[in-house]
């Protein structure tokens, strides 16, 4: 292992120290030139090796920046699931957790996504990209976890492109959640804000929504902001910066 990546991997450990020894993820073993194996007792996670978009997803997924509800969560959607560490993270933490919609748009990511996932219950991976289109989209592929569809707020061509099934949020969610027990995560790089004026134009107001908001000023960042306010909810933002393209953390809770 270089000595660049030993040293983000202590510096992920650090920042998340605590979670991290609760749930025994400790043990870092290169498995092969393009993997990385991170494993406790019950669990083996594997991430590509020289991929930092990676890394940066167990230190956020396992760290703090997905506080946890004060309230019971049974269903999840984990929309930009990646390779599954959000997914896998908080049915660890909840422990009244039943379901898992994980969606992924990404063919280089759903391998590991179902690789991982598979060792816990409850988890159904979905292929495709959350949209408001109703015909498959053009999604631009790049580093592991910035791939968008084409057009997105805060995003680039990058002359990588392929189709997926567009997904519609209201139709994945089950019949049978109920929305005081939904907790919705959207990291999907700059489609967020279509996916919130359907969710916030229907009547399904789930009990959590933590979103990542791409290009915060250029777009409608503040608007959603208000908009989910409007509808009942606390809403924190975190991030820094105000000038060119800056995104906006933002976690939602009923009161």
């Amino acid at each position: 292992m270089s000595s660049e990546r030993r040293i983000t991997i202590q510096k992920i450990l650090r920042k998340g120290l605590s979670f991290y020894e609760e749930n025994g993820l400790l043990k870092f073993t290169v498995i092969a030139p393009e993997y990385v194996e991170v494993k406790n007792s019950n669990l083996s996670l594997v991430l590509p090796h020289q991929d930092n978009g990676s890394y940066q997803s167990l230190d956020e997924c396992f760290g703090t920046m997905y506080p946890k509800p004060e309230c019971e969560i049974k269903y999840i959607i984990d929309a930009g699931a990646h390779i599954g560490f959000f997914s896998i993270a908080n049915v660890c933490r909840l422990a009244s957790c039943e379901e898992v919609i994980a969606i992924e748009p990404d063919p280089d990511n759903i391998e590991l996504l179902k690789h991982n996932v598979s060792q816990i219950p409850g988890v159904r991976v979905v292929p495709g990209a959350l949209s408001t289109s109703e015909y498959p989209v053009q999604f631009e592929r790049a580093n592991s976890n910035t791939g968008h569809i084409a057009g997105s707020p805060g995003h680039s061509d990058t002359g990588d492109t392929i189709h997926v099934e567009s997904l519609s949020l209201l139709e994945l969610l089950p019949a049978t959640w109920n929305e005081e027990q939904t907790w919705i995560k959207l990291d999907i790089e700059g489609a967020e804000y279509g996916v919130f004026d359907d969710l916030l134009s229907s009547d399904f107001r789930p009990a959590a929504i933590s979103a990542e908001l791409h290009d915060y000023f250029g777009n409608s960042g503040k608007d959603i902001v208000q908009r989910l306010r409007d509808e009942g909810y606390s809403v924190t933002v975190e991030g820094s910066g105000e000038r060119g393209n800056v995104c906006r953390q933002i976690t939602a809770t009923k009161r």
